[in-house]
């Protein structure tokens, strides 16, 4: 697919994922209680995007997309330090539920101090050695919103919304850590973006970004009205475009 440069009417590069969330999404499936739990805010320069090991799951049109943006801006990804795997995209199970995932590098996440002990050295391709990703450079250099060509998983990250069936709006915590199984302690309260921070700040007001990008692609959705709610109509702390 062509990258186009011009400003499109959807907020993401993946209008059938945004569709599905916006038809998706009630209000009764927010979780407004869920965002009083204090997190600590999202640092990837002292983190190295350890939320990105193992890579991330995508959707089908997310994938199609993607495959596009990095055949088109294969030079940028270069320019910003990013090799291209022959199989961007690989098959992937979790537990039983087949998927895809992209594909991983390694990754040195020993100078973290609290990274995760069951957690891999290995990491999303597309991450880059300061922590950054590159796709938010990508969209930041053409005037997009940072979060443009971002997998819904990522960008939203901590906070989960399922859109395939019973679509939900959730920021897990400890005790029902959705990941969890007997073999791995679970993955989401396990970044340092997403496990309990005492000293921290509410999470409506540290994932006020995630949740008004979100309000926004709800348009004039009721549930878009719920979720400013949980910020208190707070500003985004960052500004959505950059340059790149």
């Amino acid at each position: 697919m062509v990258v186009e440069e011009s400003t499109q009417e959807y907020l993401t590069a993946f209008p059938g994922l945004q569709n599905r969330l916006v038809r998706g999404l009630s209000s009764e499936k927010v979780r407004k209680a869920d965002f009083a739990r204090r997190l600590a805010r999202c640092m990837p320069y002292s983190c190295q995007g350890s939320c990105c090991y193992d890579g991330t799951f995508v959707e089908p049109d997310e994938q199609e997309v993607l495959e596009g943006v990095l055949t088109e801006k294969a030079d940028h990804f270069a320019t910003l330090g990013i090799e291209i795997p022959k199989k961007a995209f690989v098959p992937t199970r979790w537990p039983d539920t087949p998927g895809t995932q992209t594909a991983l590098k390694s990754k040195d996440f020993s100078g973290v101090p609290d990274f995760a002990s069951h957690f891999t050295n290995t990491s999303c391709f597309m991450l880059m050695e300061s922590g950054e990703c590159s796709l938010e450079r990508i969209a930041c250099s053409q005037g997009r919103h940072r979060w443009f060509y971002k997998p819904l998983a990522c960008w939203l990250h901590p906070i989960m919304a399922d859109v395939n069936g019973s679509a939900c709006f959730r920021l897990f915590g400890e005790a029902d850590e959705p990941f969890k199984t007997e073999a791995y302690p679970g993955f989401v309260t396990s970044t340092r973006c997403g496990r309990t921070a005492p000293e921290g700040e509410s999470a409506s007001v540290v994932l006020t970004d995630e949740i008004n990008y979100a309000s926004t692609i709800l348009g004039t959705h009721p549930t878009a009205a719920i979720l400013a709610e949980i910020t208190g109509g707070a500003q985004c702390h960052v500004n959505g475009r950059a340059d790149g």
